[in-house]
């Protein structure tokens, strides 16, 4: 391209003020803090904080008493695990166990105390319990623990409804009290009572 002798170059420079310096300076702070505070509520506390939630486990126990024609009485204990926790929660097993008490005769007023809480006193004048005797205990192993074959996992707000019932029979009048204690063990966590 030949140049003609009227034609003129324009060169046109732009620079910013110091005031447009601190604006931009002030977008792209707010950028970043807007993606940081974006990472943290929809990943950190959607994805991350709920999973390493602590598994939280409600046990409810149904137990039922029917007298039988031969005067023995036919007992069914009834177990629902509800997670009420905010993660899903995987079971490595589960356990019940079954225990009948008798209330003691007499009346033996004592004073416990708890070597774990200072202070803790309890007054007792009531009839004692004799040691618990177990009556029926039961197990389930799932594939978590690497011996069963199935993968039973609660989600959240979900109920577990595989257990079976567990049913004995007991001479009437024997026990004063049933109790069922049943253990939920979850992965990666103990196995403490429920």
């Amino acid at each position: 391209m030949t140049k003609h002798k009227n034609d003129v170059d324009y060169r046109i420079e732009t620079r910013l003020s110091r005031v447009e310096h601190w604006r931009i300076g002030f977008e792209i702070a707010a950028l970043i803090v807007a993606a940081a505070w974006g990472l943290y509520v929809f990943v950190y506390q959607e994805r991350i904080k709920p999973a390493y939630a602590p598994a939280q486990l409600e046990l409810n126990t149904f137990v039922s008493h029917t007298l039988t024609a031969s005067g023995q009485e036919f007992v069914s204990i009834d177990a629902n695990l509800k997670n009420i926790g905010t993660a899903e929660v995987r079971l490595v097993g589960i356990s019940v166990s079954a225990y009948g008490l008798r209330f003691d005769k007499s009346v033996h007023p004592r004073t416990d105390t708890h070597a774990g809480y200072q202070g803790w006193r309890d007054e007792l004048r009531t009839l004692d319990t004799t040691p618990p005797e177990l009556l029926r205990s039961t197990a389930d192993l799932f594939a978590a623990s690497g011996h069963g074959d199935r993968n039973v996992t609660i989600a959240v707000g979900g109920d577990l409804h595989q257990i079976p019932p567990i049913t004995f029979g007991v001479p009437h009048g024997k026990f004063d009290v049933d109790r069922s204690v049943a253990s939920g063990l979850r992965e990666g966590h103990g196995s403490p009572d429920i």
